[in-house]
């Protein structure tokens, strides 16, 4: 699926292809406000 999205004119006609690519982008924002809340709950300074 992610690789239909290199063609622009498949973006246009069917926009849910980029689905996949809003799971990668909420797991990767998850891991790092995860790291970040671990770091200052252990180093709060």
């Amino acid at each position: 699926m992610l690789q239909d999205t290199s063609k622009y004119s498949a973006i246009g006609s069917y926009p849910w292809i980029l689905t996949p690519v809003a799971f990668v982008f909420a797991t990767v924002f998850a891991f790092n406000a995860l790291g970040d809340g671990l770091r200052d709950a252990i180093d709060p300074y």
